[in-house]
């Protein structure tokens, strides 16, 4: 995926799981762009909006899907529980939780004044969707049509939040 992303100028990521045997198989994995990347320990990061409705499928090159042809990974296969295949998904990987607030970041302490410290602080306001993720074993959650209206009638701040699960 490295060399993918380096050949588009594409901020690409694939998070995906591996079942654990003497020859690892992965399972369900989510591509795309990258819009933005929170890190439990740091302050959480503001997400412009629009950029939620600025990635789209077309914008990921030919070349990661026939790269993944070539690799033999199936991609596009049925979903289920009506799980969408494509669209915005929050995406948290490791043993982590991610959350999607509507609010305003507040701290005590100004970043400069934490040196080697955890950023301490908390989002106050409406959580939007969050996820979770264990080890290699990821939820995923789509953020759906009525979420991006919510978000975007709102006149809070988008925040995203990771922390250690």
């Amino acid at each position: 995926m490295l060399e993918l992303a380096q050949s588009t100028d594409l901020p690409l990521a694939c998070a995906g799981t591996h079942v654990g045997s003497e020859e690892p198989t992965i399972g369900n994995a989510v591509i795309g762009i990258v819009l933005a990347l929170a890190t439990q320990g740091e302050r959480p990061v503001a997400v412009d909006p629009a950029r939620l409705r600025s990635a789209e499928l077309s914008h990921i090159p030919d070349s990661v899907w026939s790269s993944l042809e070539d690799l033999d990974l199936p991609w596009g296969e049925e979903a289920e529980d009506d799980f969408p295949l494509e669209g915005l998904f929050l995406c948290p990987v490791g043993w982590s939780t991610g959350a999607l607030m509507l609010g305003e970041i507040k701290s005590e302490f100004e970043d400069d004044e934490l040196g080697d410290m955890d950023w301490e602080g908390e989002v106050e306001g409406e959580e939007v969707a969050s996820a979770a993720a264990e080890d290699m074993d990821m939820t995923v959650r789509w953020i759906d049509a009525g979420m991006l209206e919510q978000i975007e009638a709102s006149s809070a701040a988008l925040v995203l939040e990771a922390n250690y699960n």
